[in-house]
């Protein structure tokens, strides 16, 4: 299918979550896609059934990837992902922030449905694809093209030999 552009990306948009009652029972989780994403900064939205509740979402680069080869993958400068796993990322990037306001934090859940014990019947299970990996650009782009040495008391960006071919 093809890569679409939207305003922000949902858990949801990889599909209906419910899907788990449908299945058989002996089935207990069903993929429903990966999000990838490389977080820059936050952002918040209103609840427009009341203005007073506010959720904190995620800014940056983010692209759902469906499990279904019929849906679309989708691609959002915003991401908004359910309270524990929005925590996972937004707790490790708020610390990096700290040190870096230009940090970045990479992550990659796949994302599946789980029979649950609620009144829903279903609940979320995000299964990490990569360790959340974050950090600066600049710093990666210096470790690809050497290192900073002291050099007769200077700090120096020092060029890697060119690989041997």
């Amino acid at each position: 299918m093809a890569l679409s552009q939207r305003t922000k990306i949902v858990t949801k948009d990889l599909g209906d979550p419910s899907i788990i009652k449908t299945l058989p029972d002996d089935v207990k989780r069903h993929m429903l896609g990966t999000i990838v994403g490389i977080v820059t900064g936050f952002v918040e939205r209103g609840n427009p059934k009341d203005p007073t509740e506010k959720f904190e979402g995620l800014s940056g680069q983010f692209r759902s990837i469906p499990a279904d080869d019929k849906r679309d993958e989708l691609e959002s400068g915003v991401c908004f992902l359910p309270d524990a796993f929005h925590n996972m990322v937004a707790g490790p990037f708020r610390k990096m922030q700290d040190t870096d306001k230009n940090a970045q934090l990479r992550f990659a859940f796949e994302i599946y449905s789980i029979r649950a014990q609620n009144p829903a019947g279903y609940s979320w299970e995000f299964k990490p694809k990569i360790e959340a990996a974050g950090g600066n650009p600049l710093d990666e782009l210096i470790a690809d093209l050497g290192e900073v040495k002291v050099v007769q008391g200077r700090k120096t960006l020092a060029l890697a030999p060119p690989a041997k071919k």
